[in-house]
This record gives C-alpha cells, structure tokens and sequence, in this order.
C-alpha cells in the first residue's frame, strides 16, 4: 500500500497512462526528465522551504517560532521559483507542454501552500498557477477534499 502523494500521483499517472492527456515520458529521456522536475519540486520547494514554513509558522504551537529560518526558507523558495520561470513560461500551458504531469500536480500543490502563506510568485509562475487552477478537474477536486472551498 503507498502512502506518500508523490508515490500515488507517479503510481496513478503511470498505470493508467493516457498518453493523449497525461505526459509520462516514452522513453528514458523524457522520464528523466520528468523525474528531475518531481525530484526538484519535493526536495528544493517543499522539503528545503515550504516544510519550514509550515512548521514555524502554521504550527509553531509545536514546533516553536523560528522567524529567521521561516524567512530564510521562502526567500529560498522564491530564489528558486524566479529561476524556474523562464522553463515554466517556455513549456506551454503545463510544464510538459500541452499534457499534464505529476510534476504539475506537485508545483501545483507547492504553489498553492505558498499563496495561502503570502508568497508572491513571479509572474510566469503566477500566471501558470492561474492556468492549472483553472482546469475542471483541479476545481473538482478542491472542492471534493475542501469542504469551504468555492469556486
């Protein structure tokens, strides 16, 4: 049984393939480099940033305070979200051009932590946010796991 969301996002987007709709990458190259986005996007955004700006802000009730690190953590993400613009506003209306792609799911996920934190994306990254959020699907989805949620 998996448990980790990018495990399942990978596992799903493989097995029920739709090469038509979802990009996974036809040959070792290409899943590479869809492997380099993931990777990228859990380590250098989430783990390396956002988990801490989770912890010390949204639970410093647990956690602590840690304001220098919290600040530190999304100038990080930020550094790293400016230098992704250029390959996100080149790739087309998803980071794999016209197929989304696990690593879309992810960047989506991250991105929509940093909005509810208050961190500005640069505007290749904001306006692909934009685009991906307004697919059907990512608003059926909100709207299945997130009771309050409006569209």
């Amino acid at each position: 049984m998996l448990t980790e969301s990018a495990a399942i996002i990978q596992y799903l987007s493989e097995t029920f393939a739709n090469p038509e709709r979802i990009y996974v990458g036809s040959d070792n190259e290409s899943r590479a480099a869809l492997s380099e986005w993931c990777y990228f996007i859990l380590s250098e955004l989430d783990a390396s940033s956002l988990y801490i700006v989770r912890k010390h802000e949204g639970l410093k009730h647990i956690y602590g305070e840690a304001p220098t690190a919290v600040k530190a953590a999304k100038d990080y993400f930020f550094h790293n979200l400016d230098a992704m613009a250029p390959r996100i506003e080149r790739g087309g209306p998803y980071l794999f051009g016209d197929q989304l792609s696990a690593a879309d799911i992810l960047l989506m996920t991250c991105l929509d932590w940093a909005l509810s934190d208050k961190i500005t994306l640069p505007e290749p990254v904001q306006q692909y946010q934009k685009r991906v959020a307004a697919r059907p699907a990512y608003k059926a989805a909100l709207t299945r796991n997130f009771a309050d949620y409006r569209a």
